[in-house]
């Protein structure tokens, strides 16, 4: 019996030696001689058809637009040339219905090729032309996926709504949606296979910035052709890069497309930025990295211990981690300094606060009571509390939706109702008929049904905070938690009184915000409040076809004065992005725009290769106490042993 157990201590003994030697990277081998970028997702990706997803990571690199945004210049963002060969040209247009129009009339560079795939004959990418941006438009037409950047332009382009909807009667009968139909704002030049045009039904500017979202990339019918709804797993685009691998649940790798001819660094026409010492060997191609490898990480600890050994070259701050990476808003601990971390903030444009169900018998309603309930509310909250415990001071306090870097954005504006100032609240509570939290008719307390998605203790602790700073005016605040999926139902179908809202912009404009108050958008388009002021709606009409300038800035604060007052909202802040690189993550600025720059990101191969060493030596401790415990262990057994020994040669001399 000692003598198995001295195996096993043995055994334990030589696996801790074996142990403190074995490599504890999760990665894959990466070919000799490559440098990926090693990033992480939550999940796997919802869908990689340009038509159907929201998010820009991966399928940005895959599907390149007309416009893209310039990687350098900032304030005011500029957008470049990507797939295009010249800037647009836009004149009126006189529609049959005698209504002005617009023609936009675009042109494609020559030469620019989809990745090989399969599906095209010989297995070989063909060249892109007009009609394969057509299509991808065309696309958004279809009810049999969701599309959700159709609404920017289906009462827009001539003719989409009403090739939408013969799309829906097919669909009705079992049939796909008929991409042959002609689209009469969807027009291609019979001289020029290069060149097409884009007709409106009433002036648009933002066009060219939806002319930049992966929506509007060329598509290659083929593709739809052969794989159908599968195109979700089955990217076929035109990028800097390609899908070479995805192991669902595990991990998905882009490399370089071999066919890519798009622009080099920097952004043509635009000088490097000498000062933050970017993109210093300009001319080159993209992209500059040798791939992108995303790990499927469920778990925020999972991704965040990775980061911490060096597996993982870049981070997004959260709730979970604000402590441990930074000790004050702007300010990186000693520790992240001293492994040389990277800390970047920018602010995407977001609006983020809370919206009233304006149908709701008790909170709902523009009558002066029901205004002044919404106004007493929206002072009760601290929103200076909320940012400083929750995002460590990474956000602007919110006076009304535009936010900062966006035409419009007033920054010497105070939203009246902003918070906290209870007497004020409570003066407007009593007002409204309800003194300290009581109805006045009925005697009974106030109650407001607040719903959220929270699921871990963060979470929650967020909606315990704003709960108690509203109760503080006597109101019941009952929290109701649901899972995110069944939250975002009840969200649509208007099931709420109250809850927590946030909106990042596709594109850098006004417009994305305002539309949030404009009385069409109704669930389940991006008015969730369902708020109707015909007002606002005749405001926001003479808005969205203005150029930006003075005049359009006016009206948006003639709009402003008039929600604020209404109250539909409440307005806690304009959230920061905070970011981390590792130290041999070169070039990484975050884009003011939600839009996938990491081509541009670069890797110090040898800096990565010597730090994460250095971070992940083998501990030699473990062998000590194992030594020791076997030493310990084995003694008795010795002792036995040599007991045994003697005893036998006592009993062999007796014999």
């Amino acid at each position: 019996m000692r003598l198995k157990s001295a195996r096993l201590i043995a055994w334990l003994a030589a696996a801790a030696l074996v142990a403190a030697g074995c490599d504890n990277n999760p990665l894959p081998a990466e070919p000799p001689g490559k440098a990926y970028l090693h990033l992480s997702l939550g999940d796997d990706p919802t869908s990689l058809d340009p038509s159907g997803s929201l998010l820009p990571t991966i399928v940005d690199n895959l599907y390149p637009a007309y416009f893209s945004y310039d990687y350098l210049k900032r304030n005011p963002l500029r957008l470049n040339l990507e797939l295009g060969a010249a800037w647009p040209k836009r004149e009126p247009y006189r529609l049959p219905n005698g209504r002005m129009g617009e023609r936009w009339s675009f042109r494609l560079r020559k030469g620019l090729r989809f990745q090989d795939d399969a599906c095209f004959p010989g297995g070989k990418g063909r060249e892109i032309v007009a009609a394969d941006v057509v299509f991808g438009i065309k696309r958004l037409a279809d009810p049999s996926i969701s599309a959700p950047y159709f609404s920017y332009i289906e009462n827009r382009v001539w003719g989409l709504a009403a090739f939408a909807e013969h799309n829906s009667e097919r669909l009705k009968h079992g049939l796909g949606a008929d991409f042959d139909k002609d689209v009469p704002g969807l027009r291609l030049d019979p001289k020029d296979r290069y060149a097409f045009q884009i007709i409106l039904t009433e002036p648009f500017p933002e066009l060219k910035y939806v002319m930049a979202l992966r929506c509007c990339a060329p598509q290659a019918r083929e593709a739809w052709n052969a794989y159908g709804p599968e195109i979700r797993r089955h990217p076929v685009g035109c990028g800097p890069y390609v899908l070479s691998e995805y192991r669902p649940k595990q991990r998905l790798l882009l490399t370089p497309n071999p066919n890519w001819t798009g622009p080099s660094y920097p952004s043509e026409g635009a000088p490097g930025d000498a000062e933050a010492g970017l993109l210093d060997d300009a001319g080159k191609p993209l992209p500059r990295n040798d791939g992108i490898l995303y790990s499927i990480l469920k778990e925020n600890v999972s991704s965040w211990n990775q980061f911490l050994q060096g597996y993982q070259d870049a981070w997004s701050l959260n709730q979970a981690n604000y402590q441990s990476v930074m000790t004050r808003p702007g300010q990186l601990s000693p520790d992240m300094k001293r492994r040389g971390i990277k800390l970047i903030t920018a602010m995407i444009p977001n609006i983020v606060g809370f919206i009233f169900n304006m149908d709701d018998p008790t909170f709902g309603g523009l009558s002066l009571a029901k205004r002044k309930l919404r106004q007493a509310i929206s002072l009760s909250i601290d929103r200076q509390e909320i940012i400083d415990l929750f995002v460590q001071g990474n956000a602007l306090p919110a006076e009304f939706l535009v936010p900062p870097g966006i035409g419009g954005y007033d920054p010497s504006y105070r939203n009246p109702f902003s918070g906290p100032n209870l007497t004020k609240a409570q003066a407007l509570l009593s007002e409204a008929g309800f003194p300290n939290g009581i109805n006045s008719k009925t005697g009974e307390r106030l109650v407001l049904h607040y719903d959220s998605g929270a699921q871990d203790s963060l979470g929650r602790q967020f909606v315990s905070l704003v709960s108690r700073q509203i109760g503080r005016l006597g109101i019941e605040v009952v929290q109701r938690s649901w899972r995110p999926v069944v939250m975002s139902d009840r969200q649509v179908r208007g099931q709420f009184q109250f809850i927590g809202f946030d909106w990042y912009a596709d594109y850098p404009d006004p417009e994305m915000f305002l539309l949030m108050l404009y009385s069409p958008n109704k669930r389940p388009g991006m008015n969730r409040s369902n708020y109707r002021n015909p007002v606002v709606d005749r405001l926001f009409e003479k808005v969205r076809i203005m150029e930006d300038g003075p005049a359009r800035a006016a009206l948006i604060h003639r709009v402003r004065d008039i929600v604020v007052e209404d109250c539909p909202w409440v307005y806690l802040g304009h959230y920061r992005s905070v970011l981390i690189s590792q130290p041999w993550l070169r070039d990484r600025k975050q884009p003011e725009v939600d839009a996938d720059m990491t081509r541009y990101w670069a890797i110090d191969q040898p800096m990565r290769q010597r730090l994460v060493a250095e971070w992940n030596r083998p501990k030699l401790w473990p062998i000590g106490v194992v030594a020791l415990f076997a030493g310990v262990g084995l003694a008795p057994v010795v002792v036995a042993a040599r007991s045994r020994g003697r005893r036998s040669i006592r009993e062999r001399g007796g014999r």
